[in-house]
C-alpha cells in the first residue's frame, strides 16, 4: 500500500514547550518589576487630559501590522548572540542609579529603552535586532521623553498657526470671527486655543500614525518619504479644521455643546487625517496597504506573486526557515534573566540623595526689606496644576512695591526641595502663556551678603509687542548656575557621585511693568540688593 506524500506546508507544526516559554515569561515579570514606576508615569502621561501621547492605545496595532509583514524575514534570519548588547545594558544600569538616586522618571524611561535594545542583541544578535528595528522604534515612541523645552519652543509657532488658520476658515463660512493673540472672539462664542490644543499634540500622533502608515504602503521609496513629509503641513490642516468645527459648534449650539465636541473631536483629526493620507497615497498611485490595492484600476498592478513563488524568494534571499529560532531565542534568554535579578538588587539598594540642610521659607524674607521695598497683598497661592508639575517642599510668590522709586512694582518667586521638578524653567513657563524670552548676558549684582550672578531675559508679548525684564538664577547644591543644560549636568554629577546634597532652587524677580529702560532694570538690582541677604544664607553653601 502506498503511502501518500505529505508535504512540507502540511505538516502539523508541534506545540512550543511550555519550559521555552518559561524564560520569556519570567523576563517580563522581572521587566516589569524593574521599570513599573516608569510605567506607571507613562500611563498617567497616556490617559491624562491634554496628553501629547493620547495616541498610544493604537501604536500596538502598527506594531502587529509591521511584524506580520516582516514576519517571512525574521523567521528565517539565524539566532547569533552578539556581545554589542552589553554596552546598551552597561548604559541601562548607569540610569538605574542616576534615576533612583535623582528620583528622574524620564531617565529611567531612558535606561528601559537600553535595556530592551540589549536584551535583543544578547539574545537574537544584530540580524534579527536590526530586522525589529522599526517596531521597536515605534513602541519607543510612546514613552514620553520630549522635554518640555521641546514642547513649549515648539508648540507656540504652531498654537499661533492654528489659531489664524480656524479664523480664516469660520470667515470664509460667513461667520464672524476676530483674533486676538491665541483666542477668536465669535458673535456669541468666545474661543481660546490653549498649548494642549496648539497642533502640537496632533503633529506627533500623526508622525507616528504616518510613519507607520507610510512604512506599509507598497510603492517607491520616494512616495513613502513624501507621505511622511507632508505630515507636519497637514497636522496644522486639520487641527485648524477642528478649531473651526469647534467654533462653530460652541457659535450655533452652546459652549457646553462645543466643550463636548473639543473631548472627542481628536478622533476626527486622526479620521481626517486618514482619509487624506489615503487619498494622497491613491493619488501618488501607490500599490497597495498591507495587501489591500489603493489604485483604481488593479489590473495595473504587478501580478501577485502566488504563495509558493514568494516562498522560493524568500529562501533564496535569506535562506530557509530557522526551525529553532524560537528554543534558540528561548535559550539564549536565561542569562539575562541573571541580569535582570541583579539589576533589580542593583535598584532595590539605590536611595534617593537626600538634603540634610534647612530650607528656604517663605517666613524667611520679611514682608520690609531695605530699599524702601515692601509686601504688596497677601502671598500669591500656587495652583493645583503648577505645585503638582514642581513638586516644591517650599515655594513663595509676592508682590513687592516700592514708592521711592515711582511706580516700581516686583514679583518674588522661588521654589525649593530636593526634587529635579522644583526646577522651574520660565522658557517654558513663559512661551505656554504667549511670550517669549529673550537671553540677555549673565550679570552680577552686588548686595551686602555679596555678589549674585543672575540670568537677564526680555519677555516679549509676541502680539502687542511689549517687552519686559526678569532676573533669575538657580541654585545647585549650594551654587549658582544660569541654564538648564548647567543644572542638568551639575545635578546628573552629583546624583552618581555626590554623597549628600542641599536643596536645590529656582529663584526669580520679575517686573510687574512693561519696559526695558535702564530705569526697570535699576529697578530690579535694587530689590535684589534688598531682598538677597535674607536669601543667600539659607541657600549657598560656604565657601
Amino acid at each position: 500500500m502506498d503511502t501518500p506524500m505529505i508535504k512540507t506546508e502540511e505538516i502539523v507544526r508541534k506545540k512550543i514547550p511550555l519550559v521555552q516559554w518559561i524564560p520569556f515569561i519570567l523576563l517580563a515579570v522581572g521587566t516589569y518589576f524593574l521599570y513599573h514606576k516608569a510605567m506607571q508615569w507613562w500611563y498617567f502621561e497616556w490617559t491624562a487630559d491634554g496628553s501629547y501621547y493620547s495616541h498610544a492605545i493604537f501604536i500596538p496595532f502598527f506594531v502587529v501590522a509591521i511584524l506580520w509583514r516582516r514576519w517571512g524575514e525574521i523567521i528565517r534570519l539565524p539566532v547569533k548572540r552578539s556581545w554589542w548588547g552589553v554596552i546598551p545594558i552597561l548604559l541601562a544600569a548607569i540610569l538605574i542609579i542616576y534615576s533612583g538616586r535623582a528620583i528622574v522618571t524620564v531617565s529611567m524611561s531612558f535606561s528601559f529603552m537600553f535595556f530592551i535594545l540589549g536584551v535583543f542583541l544578547l539574545t537574537v544578535g544584530t540580524r534579527i535586532t536590526r530586522a525589529l528595528i522599526m517596531p521597536l522604534i515605534f513602541t519607543f515612541s510612546v514613552i514620553p521623553i520630549i522635554p518640555n523645552q521641546v514642547i513649549g519652543q515648539a508648540a507656540f509657532p504652531i498654537q499661533l498657526t492654528s489659531t489664524v488658520l480656524a479664523t480664516h476658515l469660520l470667515k470664509l463660512l460667513g461667520f464672524t470671527a476676530e483674533r486676538v493673540g491665541t483666542s477668536i472672539q465669535m458673535d456669541s462664542y468666545s474661543l481660546n486655543v490653549e498649548v494642549a490644543c496648539s497642533g502640537f499634540k496632533t503633529l506627533i500622533g500623526l508622525l507616528s500614525f504616518a510613519g507607520a502608515f507610510a512604512y506599509l504602503i507598497e510603492g517607491a521609496v520616494w512616495k513613502r518619504v513624501t507621505l511622511f513629509i507632508i505630515t507636519a503641513p497637514l497636522s496644522i490642516l486639520v487641527n485648524g479644521l477642528r478649531i473651526m468645527l469647534i467654533g462653530v459648534v460652541g457659535e450655533l449650539i452652546s459652549s457646553q455643546a462645543a466643550g463636548t465636541f473639543h473631548d472627542y473631536s481628536g478622533f476626527i483629526v486622526l479620521v481626517l487625517a486618514f482619509m487624506f493620507l489615503f487619498s494622497f497615497a491613491k493619488l501618488m498611485q501607490c500599490e497597495s496597504f498591507l495587501g489591500l490595492p489603493i489604485v483604481d484600476d488593479p489590473s495595473k498592478l504587478p501580478p501577485k506573486i502566488p504563495p509558493e513563488e514568494r516562498e522560493k524568494q524568500l529562501n533564496a534571499q535569506f535562506g530557509d526557515k530557522n526551525q529553532r529560532l524560537f528554543s534558540s531565542w528561548s535559550f539564549n534568554t536565561w542569562p539575562i534573566l541573571i541580569v535582570t535579578g541583579l539589576l533589580i538588587l542593583l535598584e532595590m539598594n539605590i536611595h534617593p540623595l537626600t538634603a540634610d540642610y534647612p530650607l528656604l521659607q517663605p517666613s524667611d524674607i520679611p514682608a520690609k526689606l531695605a530699599n524702601g521695598w515692601y509686601q504688596e497683598g497677601p502671598d500669591i497661592k500656587m495652583t493645583k496644576v503648577v505645585f503638582d508639575t514642581l513638586e516644591p517642599d517650599t515655594y513663595l510668590e509676592r508682590d513687592y512695591l516700592n514708592p521711592t522709586l515711582g511706580d516700581a512694582s516686583i514679583d518674588l518667586f522661588f521654589t525649593g526641595g530636593n526634587s529635579r521638578h522644583t526646577f522651574h524653567d520660565p522658557h517654558d513657563c513663559f512661551t505656554g502663556s504667549g511670550f517669549i524670552l529673550k537671553d540677555l548676558p549673565v550679570e552680577d549684582i552686588q548686595t551686602s551678603a555679596g555678589p549674585v550672578p543672575v540670568q537677564v531675559s526680555e519677555a516679549k508679548d509676541p502680539f502687542n509687542g511689549t517687552k519686559s525684564l526678569i532676573m533669575f538664577v538657580y541654585i545647585v547644591n549650594g551654587r549658582p548656575e544660569h541654564t538648564m543644560a548647567h543644572v542638568q549636568l551639575t545635578t546628573a554629577i552629583d546624583a552618581l557621585l555626590g554623597k549628600a546634597v542641599r536643596p536645590y532652587y529656582f529663584i526669580r524677580f520679575q517686573q510687574r511693568h512693561t519696559g526695558i529702560g535702564n530705569n526697570r532694570r535699576q529697578e530690579l538690582i535694587s530689590f535684589v540688593q534688598a531682598v538677597w541677604p535674607h536669601i543667600a544664607p539659607k541657600v549657598l553653601a560656604p565657601h
